[in-house]
């Protein structure tokens, strides 16, 4: 437990009261002053005046006391003391008062904290009880409650993601290890045998590596140059021809139609060109068409990739680009698909300060566009 004195509510109060103790004080010495030259002015003999006075008769004079100034002088002391007492009377309450007032208003923010206190890892989807007090209390308070909302919003990410690479990493070493349990169970294996086995190993070790290698490019924090120019046309044309053979297996056209250039990080806006029209071919239908469309729109470059595939429902749309998103799991597993490329795709463009977009391309397939 914190000692009193360096609580907030403490210094509040103390700096103010200090503050207008100092402002009392300077106002009961201006008053004792002034009462000062005031009984002095009263003092003054008739000689030392300079108006005329008014001067008492010699039989007055004599019922007079000797001694005139004993009770100015009196008088002077006791109005120097009332306004002592008073000061520190005022000082006094007005510091009760003081306190209990700041420890009034910062209530909420000690609600806040036992609040925020009770919370771990796995509620912190919890809302916080938000006092309205029109202040910034108020606003400290809706602030902390968004960012306990972003947090476990990215906590809850962080877990699916874990378990959903965990699971796609378990996958192809299950395949693996069963495959050599089998083959060590015979004592005697034939060529044939071999080249199964060797085949099995080779094909999930590939799938390894390529997911292990996606995990890692969205992962990478390392800052890249974006202020690059970067032309999107000569992009599009590099990677359908890298994909031309993957695309021949389906017999499948690749056209690229238009130009835009723009600025940003060349290498990323590669990937992310080749991710898309990649998984265009991936889940196009044999004898299709992936269709990508450059143009410059509104000051900003766009891409529009189009196939003509078997397309996905409306209700899934916004979800392709969450991480490992797919639509049909057994087809994807068929065909390679590990549910991180459109992941690493949405990635880049939110880099770039871009947007994404998804319909349907009518009259069959999907299309994705973005824009930066």
């Amino acid at each position: 437990m914190k000692n009193k004195k360096s609580t907030l509510r403490f210094k509040l109060t103390l700096v103010v009261l200090c503050v207008t103790a100092a402002m009392c004080l300077a106002l009961a010495f201006i008053s004792m002053s002034a009462s000062r030259v005031f009984f002095n002015a009263l003092l003054l003999t008739p000689a030392q005046q300079t108006t005329p006075t008014y001067q008492a008769p010699p039989e007055m004079l004599n019922i007079l006391p000797s001694d005139c100034t004993k009770p100015a002088a009196i008088a002077q002391r006791s109005f120097s003391g009332v306004t002592v007492l008073s000061t520190l009377l005022v000082l006094t309450g007005g510091g009760a008062f003081l306190f209990w007032y700041v420890k009034k208003s910062l209530k909420p923010l000690e609600t806040l904290a036992q609040q925020v206190r009770q919370l771990d890892a796995d509620h912190l989807s919890c809302s916080l009880d938000i006092v309205s007090t029109g202040d910034e209390i108020e606003q400290l308070s809706g602030a902390v409650s968004d960012m306990l909302g972003r947090v476990n919003d990215a906590y809850t990410m962080q877990k699916n993601f874990s378990a959903s690479a965990a699971h796609e990493l378990r996958t192809p070493i299950a395949a693996m290890k069963s495959r050599i349990d089998v083959f060590q169970m015979k004592p005697e294996h034939t060529p044939d045998q071999y080249g199964h086995l060797i085949d099995t190993i080779s094909r999930n070790t590939e799938r390894l590596s390529g997911l292990v290698e996606q995990l890692l490019d969205l992962t990478n924090q390392t800052a890249v140059d974006m202020e690059e120019h970067v032309d999107l046309r000569a992009l599009a044309e590099e990677a359908a021809i890298d994909l031309e053979p993957l695309a021949a297996k389906q017999n499948i056209t690749i056209t690229v139609t238009g130009h835009a250039e723009t600025t940003g990080n060349d290498c990323l806006l590669q990937r992310a060109l080749f991710n898309l029209m990649q998984n265009a071919i991936k889940y196009n239908l044999p004898g299709g068409t992936v269709t990508v469309t450059l143009c410059q729109r509104e000051g900003r470059a766009c891409c529009r990739v189009a196939d003509t595939g078997r397309g996905v429902p409306k209700e899934l749309q916004p979800h392709i680009f969450d991480l490992f998103f797919r639509v049909d799991a057994s087809r994807s597993r068929e065909i390679g698909g590990n549910g991180l490329g459109l992941a690493l795709v949405k990635r880049i463009i939110e880099q770039h300060a871009g947007t994404l977009k998804v319909s349907d391309n009518l009259p069959q397939g999907l299309c994705i566009e973005f824009c930066i």
